[in-house]
């Protein structure tokens, strides 16, 4: 979350509504950052404030102007359609394979192109269900952030390392330049072809 908050913070709407909110990995930095963050699930997994809600059976809260959320992945298809109809901005940590494979998925995503997609150059943490109880490890599946920003121009795909995002040696500065150099060099191949 911190380096999606890094990469997205220009772009990040005031009033976001967290819908798959789990345990508040997303919720709880969001927050922090400023945001005024509406959390819901299926179930109750220990968030205070949390509403018990099936997400794909709700109406939008008034005032929300953004949805930011890791969607069960059988569901994210679901979870897109219904929040890029309903909100100007919409994030979904997915793996992704979810936006590379899949024929139907992929019509509909070309008929829906996201405004931005961060593909992490490096595995994250293994992501264990609630209440999971067996081994950590890491993960074998690769994840990216995919945005959908109503009005925005789309950009080209682009890769990010959270672990220089977050590293108090590269400090904020050569990070940032980091970022901005990996963009520069993404538009130039765009451009290029």
């Amino acid at each position: 979350m911190e380096a999606f908050l890094r990469l997205e913070t220009n772009h990040l709407p005031f009033c976001i509504w967290e819908p798959a909110a789990g345990d508040g990995a997303i919720v709880k930095p969001l927050r922090k950052a400023g945001n005024i963050v509406f959390a819901s699930d299926i179930a109750d997994y220990g968030l205070g404030g949390c509403q018990i809600a099936d997400y794909l059976r709700t109406p939008v809260i008034d005032g929300v102007e953004g949805i930011v959320t890791n969607p069960p992945y059988q569901l994210a298809e679901e979870f897109a359609k219904k929040a890029i109809a309903e909100v100007p901005y919409v994030a979904l940590f997915v793996r992704t394979n979810w936006v590379m494979e899949g024929a139907a998925r992929g019509k509909w995503l070309d008929a829906h192109p996201p405004t931005r997609e961060w593909r992490s150059a490096q595995r994250f943490p293994m992501m264990h269900r609630h209440g999971w109880k067996g081994p950590r490890s890491t993960s074998n599946t690769p994840y990216a952030w995919i945005i959908w920003q109503r009005g925005a121009p789309q950009e080209v795909a682009r890769r990010f390392y959270w672990r220089e995002l977050l590293s108090p040696a590269s400090g904020p500065g050569l990070a940032r330049e980091k970022l901005e150099r990996g963009i520069a060099d993404a538009r130039r191949i765009e451009h290029h072809g």
